[in-house]
């Protein structure tokens, strides 16, 4: 059985690392990712350079649209992906293999036309799964499974 709730410490950001698959290739293998919560963003983001990796053809994705942000218009892509969050890094120790703390959520994920060091994880898709909280003086923040 996953975790409900699952608190995670933090310095500087809200990251998680989080496992990516392609749903349409089951034969590709995982991609494990840092990714950065971001209730600034209304959809989550993916770099398009994950999508080579997964097997995705950038410019096949299921629809195509822009986003807009910092660096101006960049050009993104959906592809129907299994997104999964792992458990938290201890001292920036990355265990294998990778353990889930939730059940996977599968969606349709947009690959941005951008080098992005995270996931960004937006409010539309991915925090409507989830109940977030954070206390960024004490340098927690919590997600919880809704």
């Amino acid at each position: 059985m996953l975790s409900k709730v699952i608190q995670y410490g933090f310095q500087y950001r809200p990251v998680i690392h989080v496992l990516l698959e392609n749903l349409h290739d089951r034969s590709v293998l995982p991609l494990r990712f840092a990714a950065l919560i971001d209730t600034g963003a209304t959809i989550s983001v993916v770099p398009s350079s994950a999508c080579k990796i997964l097997k995705h053809t950038f410019e096949q994705g299921i629809s195509s649209s822009a986003v807009f942000g910092v660096g101006g218009s960049r050009r993104i892509f959906v592809h129907a992906t299994r997104l999964t969050v792992l458990e938290p890094v201890i001292n920036e120790v990355i265990v294998p293999p990778p353990k889930p703390i939730f059940e996977a959520i599968d969606f349709q994920l947009a690959f941005v036309e951008q080098h992005l060091p995270f996931v960004l994880l937006g409010q539309k898709d991915f925090l409507q799964h989830f109940k977030y909280v954070q206390n960024a003086q004490a340098g927690w923040f919590s997600l919880e499974r809704i």
